[in-house]
């Protein structure tokens, strides 16, 4: 993990070269692959950055509990082809 100021970087590497990863990687080479930010509310961040033409590619869903519980939502930018979901190697995609 790199540290810049308050934003933390985390650099991923495949471990299984048939993995959704590696497959990603051969595919569009290196690239920034998630981008996180702490909000008051994830359900109305979601529903704000839809208004302005954004895709909700999931609802916000919780993780873990308590104090290091976490609520994360998926988003896609406006325009088409700028995110390819993930597909595992038979082919499924892995999200809608």
């Amino acid at each position: 993990m790199l540290a810049a100021g308050s934003a933390r970087l985390v650099l991923e590497t495949p471990l299984d070269p048939d993995s959704v990863g590696a497959e990603a990687l051969k595919r569009h080479g290196s690239a920034l692959s998630v981008i996180a930010f702490r909000v008051a509310d994830a359900a109305d961040a979601v529903r704000s950055i839809v208004a302005r033409g954004g895709r909700a590619v999931s609802a916000p869903r919780r993780y873990g509990g308590g104090a290091a519980s976490v609520r994360l939502a998926d988003i896609a930018p406006p325009g088409p082809g700028l995110v390819t979901p993930p597909v595992d190697p038979r082919g499924a995609r892995l999200w809608p």
